[in-house]
């Protein structure tokens, strides 16, 4: 049992009232999603919130120590900490565990006293702190709970004096950005901090376990019917890491990323911290960290794609495929794609497909790694994620997948899927170049509002009549990656042939053909396609040219496949980092899809 009245904290109380707290702010995720509009636009406060919170209730555990225990719940709210929000939150925890705290138990002055310093590390900690958001409302409780009148015996009598200044200034914050204003809504953040206080405040005021209150439904006070406001982001990704170091100069890595975007923060201790950025350059943000420690779980969100479907959807069927896709980013763009990026894990560090390094660089590094790269399928709780949040947002979802038989992904979407009634996993039995053309004419069938059952059997159709070759051009990749047997790819080695490999119609790799050199391997390609029009007896409909760090050589490629098909290709494209590293530098690929019957 706990007493009416707790004058006193200890760790195991204190991890309580932290994990009421949390609860309160994930029952709270979809509110808050529903008026986030600062600092941008794209509808996730809540999740990201909830994401932190979330953490510390599975990963944290009660300990015997104020340190060990706050330790434990900074380092889990580090693992869940997203977004804007969701590091400043997180911050706030790891503030609280940076301040020693070698007594047994905590009274509402000692408590009180930690936090006016937890408030001055959370503001240091952002690159560009901004009032009226969820680091007024950490600040206000830390200044308010320290003022000489409202220092009370109890812990109930203090938060009853806290939560009328919170919520009145809570209110404010309508009025304190003009976004908000103009919404009309409170900012998302400051209101889910509120409610982590309120939760927190229930528990201090209950007399027993049981006696805990339910969520508080008065949050809707708070919440009115935002107007369809909000800016585009000027950086379009959200970018984030988890590094791990024996010792994290955040103030020099801080400097070193600025450059590179904007709402920069970081979140965490000398042994662990996760660093936040909005940047159009992920790539960048990632080749700097990774000098300075282990990178682990990496996010990169597509704000702007998250804004359009709040703000400027076009269709209401989404469109989703995985970063085995090559295709431009101009078509995803048109078409609005959703794109779940593959893992690399390259050396011990763990990255996104598409968003590790420059295409251009990516290869050289390959040369400098202890052994070389693997990949596998996104993570399930970001799938899980994804599908869910489009399930609510449109009418249908259309995922289209790599290939079953070359990774999990497919699997892992279709039991995703199973939970939704409006969504469609396809297998596209195909990757890179061959997946990307499907992609684009998935967004095509689209575009033209067809019901999407006929849109779902076109794709199915256009998956028979598309066909992939890929020369590769150093067999060194294949062979490391088990792609090709250790004695097969010596000999190849030894005679320098070019193998041509291709898909079998169940997106099977196999072997199609091979040439000495080259240039008589392109001309075979080429002669592949010519046989697929004489065997069907139908035109070629589109074709793309995809590489992997030969853009000249490509190009050159391009010109006599226009002479050749009578046709320029419809794109050429980097191959993705995925694809790539197990192909091989200098592979150049083929894709086609025959037309319609």
């Amino acid at each position: 049992m706990l007493s009416m009245y707790i004058s006193h904290l200890t760790p195991k109380t204190l991890h309580a009232a932290i994990l009421r707290g949390c609860q309160s702010v994930v029952a709270a995720r979809e509110q808050l999603n529903e008026i986030n509009v600062f600092p941008v636009a794209d509808g996730d406060t809540g999740d990201n919130l909830a994401s932190t919170a979330n953490a510390i209730i599975r990963y944290s555990e009660p300990k015997a120590s104020f340190q060990a225990m706050l330790n434990a719940v900074a380092d889990a709210s580090v693992l869940g900490a997203r977004g804007n929000s969701g590091l400043i939150f997180s911050q706030f925890f790891n503030a609280l565990a940076n301040h020693p705290c070698h007594k047994e138990t905590m009274n509402t002055f000692d408590f009180a006293e930690t936090l006016v310093d937890v408030a001055q590390r959370v503001r240091a900690s952002l690159s560009s702190p901004m009032d009226g958001t969820i680091l007024t409302m950490v600040e206000l409780f830390a200044n308010t709970l320290s003022l000489p009148q409202n220092v009370a015996s109890c812990f109930n009598e203090a938060f009853s004096q806290l939560l009328p200044v919170l919520q009145d200034t809570l209110n404010k914050t309508t009025q304190a950005i003009p976004v908000l204003q103009q919404a009309n809504v409170v900012d998302a953040g400051a209101l889910g901090f509120y409610l982590f206080v309120q939760g927190f405040a229930n528990f201090t005021a209950a007399t027993s376990y049981d006696d805990l209150p339910q969520h508080d439904s008065s949050i809707r006070r708070f919440v009115h019917e935002p107007h369809a406001v909000g800016a585009r982001p000027l950086n379009r990704y959200c970018t984030e890491a988890v590094l791990r170091a024996d010792r994290i100069d955040e103030a020099h890595l801080m400097q070193l990323l600025e450059v590179h975007g904007d709402s920069l923060g970081f979140a965490g201790n000398e042994r662990v911290g996760r660093f936040h950025i909005h940047t159009n350059t992920p790539a960048a943000v990632f080749s700097t960290l990774i000098d300075h420690g282990v990178i682990e779980h990496p996010k990169v969100d597509d704000m702007l794609r998250q804004f359009e479907v709040t703000h400027e959807r076009k269709h209401d069927i989404a469109l989703v495929t995985d970063s085995c896709a090559d295709i431009p980013q101009v078509l995803t763009d048109e078409y609005q794609v959703h794109v779940i990026p593959v893992n690399v894990h390259l050396d011990e560090h763990s990255l996104l497909d598409r968003h590790c390094f420059d295409a251009d660089t990516f290869y050289q590094r390959l040369l400098c790694l202890k052994k070389h790269p693997k990949t596998s399928l996104p993570s399930l709780t970001l799938i899980e994620e994804k599908l869910h949040y489009l399930s609510q947002h449109y009418r249908e979802v259309i995922v289209l997948c790599v290939a079953k038989p070359m990774s999990g992904t497919y699997d892992a979407m279709v039991q995703t899927a199973k939970k939704y009634s409006n969504i469609t996993v396809i297998d596209s039995r195909t990757n890179s170049g061959g997946q990307g053309l499907l992609v684009q004419y998935a967004g095509e069938l689209i575009s033209k509002k067809l019901p999407v059952r006929k849109i779902i059997e076109s794709i199915e159709a256009a998956i028979n009549d598309s066909y992939l070759f890929v020369m590769v051009n150093e067999l060194d990749a294949m062979i490391r990656s088990g792609r090709i047997s250790k004695i097969a790819g010596l000999l190849g080695q030894f005679s320098r042939i070019k193998p041509i490999i291709s898909f079998d119609k169940e997106g099977n790799g196999i072997f199609q053909a091979s040439a000495f050199n080259a240039k008589k391997a392109l001309f075979k390609m080429i002669n592949c396609v010519q046989e697929i029009k004489l065997k069907t007896g139908r035109e070629l409909d589109r074709y793309c040219i995809v590489h992997a760090g030969v853009k000249e050589k490509a190009h050159e490629f391009a010109v006599l496949t226009t002479q050749a098909l009578k046709l320029p290709p419809a794109y050429i494209e980097d191959v993705s980092t995925a694809i790539g590293l197990h192909a091989g530098y200098g592979c150049i690929e083929l894709a086609i899809k025959m037309k319609d019957v």
